[in-house]
């Protein structure tokens, strides 16, 4: 498969970096690499990511290193999802530090304590504001920068059981990617809990620590987002949507969609509908 290359040697300063904070349309973005290296924090919201071809959930405060080598695309963002995105040459961190990143075999993810993570938005808006102002810091200030940044992600990385990467196969991401791939079915937390192998309560106690929502609400949101989807990109009548998207009654989806939405489907496919420009006649 070829992946998008995203050249940004153009967009640098002239110390080598780039620094930017960024909401991201997925479909504007889609699996892709850089001739560069890249530090990203997740400041706000929560989303998905795919590294390499491993998906990896990122709860806030999820920091990620790629190199020029590791392919990447975010998906199912949270709409109000916030990327920190540094992006720099490598000469910018000691030969010491850039030898510890490749000696690292395995997707350069986790997640760190909210004080940090605040932290590296801080240094990532000091950074955005001397390029607005074209008072950029010195090139040997930038590098100390990028060093303490790397050296913070290899900290928490080794360190941190919270780490995204160490996710991977646990209860929780497996959870997850369970879910996401039979929310449009009947699904229910005995299902899930057997499929991850633990016990139905201890699996609501983790979802609910770790996620902040039940496995039930979990659930309803993505019916929803996806029910919205069908709703402006098709004719399905409604009833279908609603089965089509798991639902077991009309009753249900349309008391579900307007206790998040504040709409109901019909008003919300009205609403989209004269949203669009007239057709012309030709």
């Amino acid at each position: 498969m070829n992946h998008l290359l995203f050249p940004l040697n153009n967009y640098f300063s002239p110390n080598g970096y780039n620094a930017v904070k960024s909401h991201y349309e997925p479909e504007i973005y889609p699996t892709h690499f850089h001739d560069c290296m890249e530090i990203t924090l997740l400041s706000e919201g929560t989303g998905w990511q795919n590294i390499n071809g491993t998906e990896y959930y990122m709860p806030t405060y999820t920091l990620t290193v790629m190199s020029h080598q590791d392919i990447h695309r975010y998906y199912d963002l949270s709409e109000n999802h916030l990327f920190c995105n540094l992006m720099f040459l490598p000469k910018l961190l000691s030969d010491e530090t850039l030898k510890k990143i490749e000696d690292l075999h395995s997707d350069k993810i986790c997640t760190v304590p909210e004080s940090v993570g605040k932290s590296i938005a801080a240094i990532t808006e000091a950074l955005i504001c001397s390029q607005d102002s074209n008072h950029e810091y010195p090139s040997n200030f930038a590098s100390s920068l990028f060093e303490i940044l790397v050296n913070i992600f290899l900290q928490h990385f080794v360190q941190s059981t919270a780490s995204a990467a160490k996710l991977k196969g646990s209860i929780l991401q497996e959870s997850l990617i369970y879910i996401n791939a039979n929310f449009m079915t009947a699904l229910s937390l005995n299902e899930i809990a057997n499929h991850v192998k633990c016990s139905s309560a201890y699996l609501s106690e983790l979802f609910h620590k770790k996620m902040g929502l039940t496995v039930k609400q979990y659930i309803t949101n993505m019916r929803i987002k996806h029910a919205k989807k069908l709703l402006i990109s098709s004719e399905q009548p409604i009833m279908s949507i609603c089965f089509d998207c798991g639902f077991s009654s009309l009753a249900s989806f349309n008391r579900n969609f307007f206790s998040i939405e504040k709409i109901s489907p019909s008003a919300y496919r009205k609403m989209y509908i004269k949203s669009l420009p007239p057709r012309t006649k030709g």
